[in-house]
């Protein structure tokens, strides 16, 4: 309830008399009015002139909002009592839409007629009624909603007999949410509302409530939220594998290692309106960034997981993954091989015209679909080409044994065995010497051989030989080649004038290899092992190194120049400065030397002599190395005195440096 007073005045003996108005309103929020009253009041001071001042009909009127009212009222004032009411006027104000109103009141009122009295009282004033609440405000259960889950909207309205119409607008599209609410609604915004942004996880949605009483509008609010993507509105994935080596899907039928190549396909579509940003693929250990990928050949056997991943514009990712079994998968290979000469029953014997071939094979079955074949080649030699025995093999791995025929004794015969797969195949070789006698001359008279029949001009050993007298070599001789060349057996081996290796010793195992302590070398099967050996070698800057160390030569390092120059002040670079550990410096004009060992960090050192005069002359140098990598040193000072009584300080300046130890 709004209430105020009007203070107003009157036409005579102001000094003696008040004159005013009081006023208040009651709302009526149904209507959107306001009841208002107005009453007149006088009131004779102590300063009236007589004591019954007024006492007679007059005509009062009242204004209210440009309403009036008038009234025939006795004045009866007193002096020096209460305010006197007048009159009193009631009437309806309706309010403004919004629930707002101002008014002007105002009174005229006749209060006497003699020269004692007031005369007329007026007063006009104006009155701010009380605002009445029109439209209501929503207020919104949260202002961050995920498409798909429910808001709830309360309505706080002002009367009961309000209802509303509740709307929503999400980018172009709109919609109801109810057409006749009371206190509260709710509303669950379907996920294809994503479609107002492609491009984004969320946007603003503007929620309208009009305010109704029976079909008459009160007035309109809003409030806005952001609605959000839901989680499982994701792009859409898939991927597809097939072989992309044709041979391989028509043959095998299945993926195999080391031969086959994925294809693989990833097909992705947006949701809602959003579209395809990007592709990852992650197969055969490696990722991709396409939709469309060939991988190089496979190379791990069993269960292998491909993965693609799908990006949106709204930058939202959808995966998928596969599993795809490999075959396993090696090149075949022929893992035994001998070869010996025996009778035609397999028999072995050295004066054999047959050859037994025994070996062992493995090749990879691939489901039973892989092929398999094997050969056996052999052939003379010298002069021979090769013949091909087909063996058949009933199984992917085993052991088998082949009789050849027609292996003359006098010849050395090549043997080679031979499996292939549908992929590839692989060999392995062997040999079967000449039949076995004792000594044997070669025709013509040029060549003998020990063990075996002479097929060359010269000497030919297929036995173990020994030598209990010196062995001499006439110069530009040669060791034979090979793995194993020669074998000394713990011998010593003099006389050699010089010993040369046409080998370039580019890497840390060729040079001189000497056996660790209790390294055992049994024989001409023994594998070299880098670890058994200390290894001596001269590297391609014609330095001696032992094990990839260097080994001083001291012909070379010692007394070594290793700068040159005039040194007096700053800083030096001294190369090969961290290989030694004591320097000689020289002062050309000094005739003497300063002796500096070196630490880590310190380049100090003293020097100096006596001369036939006895004076002493001694000299000293302090310099920091700053970097012993690169062989920087910072001089600090240096210098020295003469002295025999009397000294003074004598000047150094560094002309040159020698590496010693």
């Amino acid at each position: 309830m709004a209430s105020g007073r009007i203070n107003g005045s009157v036409s005579k003996n102001s000094s003696g008399y008040e004159f005013y108005l009081t006023w208040s309103s009651k709302s009526n929020v149904s209507d959107n009015t306001s009841s208002v009253t107005a009453t007149a009041y006088a009131r004779a001071k102590s300063s009236a002139w007589a004591s019954d001042t007024v006492n007679s009909n007059f005509t009062q009127k009242i204004t209210i909002n440009g309403k009036s009212s008038s009234k025939n009222v006795r004045v009866n004032i007193k002096r020096d009592t209460e305010p006197v009411k007048l009159f009193s006027y009631t009437t309806t104000v309706p309010h403004n839409s919004d629930g707002t109103k101002s008014i002007t009141i105002s009174a005229n009122c006749k209060l006497g007629t003699a020269s004692y009295s007031p005369g007329t009282g007026t007063a006009s004033g104006t009155a701010k009624l009380d605002t009445i609440p029109r439209a209501t405000m929503p207020k919104l259960s949260t202002s961050n909603l995920k498409m798909g889950n429910t808001l709830t909207i309360s309505l706080p309205r002002a009367d009961s007999s309000f209802t509303h119409t509740v709307t929503w607008k999400f980018g172009s599209k709109t919609g109801t949410i109810s057409s006749s609410a009371g206190t509260s609604c709710t509303w669950t915004p379907g996920k294809e509302l994503a479609t107002q942004i492609p491009n984004s996880m969320s946007g603003t949605c503007t929620i309208t409530v009009t305010t109704k009483k029976g079909s008459s509008t009160i007035g309109t609010k809003t409030a806005t939220l952001t609605l959000t993507v839901a989680d499982d509105t994701l792009p859409t994935v898939s991927l597809s594998v097939s072989e992309a080596v044709d041979k391989v899907s028509e043959q095998i039928g299945a993926y195999v290692k080391l031969q086959s190549k994925w294809k693989i396909t990833v097909t992705g579509k947006g949701i809602q309106g959003s579209s395809i940003k990007s592709y990852k693929v992650a197969a055969n250990g490696k990722t991709y960034t396409s939709a469309s990928v060939t991988t190089g050949v496979l190379n791990t056997a069993g269960s292998n997981t491909i993965t693609a991943t799908v990006t949106d514009s709204r930058g939202k990712s959808k995966t998928v993954t596969q599993k795809v079994t490999v075959l396993d998968y090696a090149a075949p290979a022929v893992t035994s091989l001998s070869a010996v000469r025996c009778l035609q029953d397999g028999t072995t014997n050295e004066d054999g015209e047959y050859t037994k071939v025994s070996f062992g094979w493995k090749i990879y079955e691939c489901n039973q679909k892989n092929t398999k074949s094997c050969k056996v080649s052999y052939k003379q030699r010298t002069g021979g080409s090769w013949t091909d025995k087909t063996v058949a093999l009933n199984t992917y791995s085993g052991s088998t044994s082949v009789i050849l025929s027609g292996i003359n004794v006098d010849h050395i015969y090549d043997i080679k065995v031979t499996v292939t797969d549908f992929f590839g195949s692989a060999s392995r070789s062997s040999y079967v010497p000449t039949a076995f006698t004792l000594v044997d001359y070669r025709k013509g008279g040029k060549g003998i051989a020990f063990g075996k029949v002479a097929e060359e001009e010269g000497l030919d050993c297929n036995l173990s030989a020994f030598f209990r007298k010196p062995i001499n070599f006439n110069g530009n001789q040669y060791f034979s080649q090979g793995n194993y060349a020669s074998n000394f057996n713990n011998s010593d081996v003099i006389g050699f004038n010089g010993i040369y290796f046409n080998d370039s010793g580019d890497t840390d195992l060729e040079g001189l290899n000497f056996p660790k302590s209790g390294v055992s070398i049994s024989g001409p099967d023994y594998v070299f092992k880098e670890t058994d050996f200390y290894t001596l070698r001269i590297d391609a800057n014609g330095e001696l190194k032992k094990d990839g160390n260097l080994v001083p030569v001291y012909g070379e390092h010692i007394g070594k120049t290793l700068w040159s120059g005039s040194w007096k002040s700053g800083s030096i670079t001294i190369p090969n400065l961290k290989k030694y550990r004591l320097f000689a410096l020289f002062d050309s004009e000094k005739g003497t030397v300063i002796l500096v060992p070196r630490t880590t960090s310190w380049f100090r050192g003293l020097g100096g002599y006596i001369s036939d005069s006895e004076n002493l002359w001694w000299y000293a140098i302090n310099a920091e190395i700053t970097n012993l990598e690169n062989g920087t040193v910072k001089l600090i000072k240096q210098g020295g005195f003469m002295n025999k009584g009397t000294g003074g300080m004598q000047s150094w300046t560094t002309t040159s440096i020698v590496g010693i130890v």
